[in-house]
């Protein structure tokens, strides 16, 4: 057992000047008998009751080396497993260990849980088609692309909300423990579009159809070229 100076220093004292039994010193001080009895017994003969550390004291770490790289490998390999997933994989090969390991190991090599980026999902026909796409006007050159206008149309949230913290340890639920949002939130659709000479304004949409679009296009795309 790891004895601070204090602590030796105590059971010497008390081996001294009162003569108390190993039993109650160890009670006392809250200390093994056999911790006590050593540090006694060393003051009594002379030598230095003080218990010199060895290396690195306190509990082993429940991993090895090869453990460590092991949940590192696994976690570069499927970033998206969680501690409780990652401690699985290992406990087949036999390495017991609580979750709460894998969490306390992944930010020493600099792997942080973050929300993952958001893209469009791209099917193999799509991915195929933009590639297509990218080839046939790959010799494009700066006057070709002055006469070309992209657009886009998308619905944006009228009552969005953005997520907050609140702080409740161990209070009863009330109103300003609460945010609430509609089930249903009314959306609006707008157009947008840019060019070479740079992005247009955006244009409100009700109900987007054949003809709307013709519209769109002959009063607000067509005078931008």
């Amino acid at each position: 057992m790891d004895v601070t100076p204090r602590k030796q220093a105590q059971v010497v004292a008390l081996r001294k000047h009162s003569k108390p039994t190993i039993r109650a010193m160890g009670e006392q001080l809250r200390l093994a008998k056999p911790t006590v009895r050593r540090i006694a017994n060393m003051a009594e003969s002379g030598n230095d009751a003080n218990i010199h550390r060895r290396g690195r004291c306190g509990r082993k770490r429940k991993t090895t080396a090869s453990d460590d790289k092991m949940i590192i490998r696994n976690s570069v390999k499927a970033p998206w497993k969680t501690s409780r997933e990652l401690q699985s994989h290992l406990a087949v090969s036999g390495v017991i260990f609580d979750p709460s390991t894998v969490r306390k190991r992944l930010p020493t090599a600099g792997r942080i849980a973050r929300k993952p980026s958001k893209q469009q999902l791209l099917t193999p026909a799509l991915t195929k088609k933009r590639l297509q796409w990218a080839k046939k006007y790959n010799n494009w050159g700066a006057e070709q692309w002055k006469k070309v206008i992209f657009s886009d149309q998308s619905h944006f949230e009228v009552d969005g909300y953005r997520s907050r913290y609140i702080r409740n340890v161990g209070e009863p639920i009330r109103k300003a423990y609460i945010q609430q949002a509609t089930k249903y939130p009314p959306k609006k659709m707008f157009c947008g579009f840019f060019s070479a000479s740079g992005p247009g304004r955006l244009i409100p949409i009700e109900r987007m159809n054949s003809d709307k679009y013709k519209d769109i296009l002959t009063k607000s795309l067509m005078p931008r070229l």
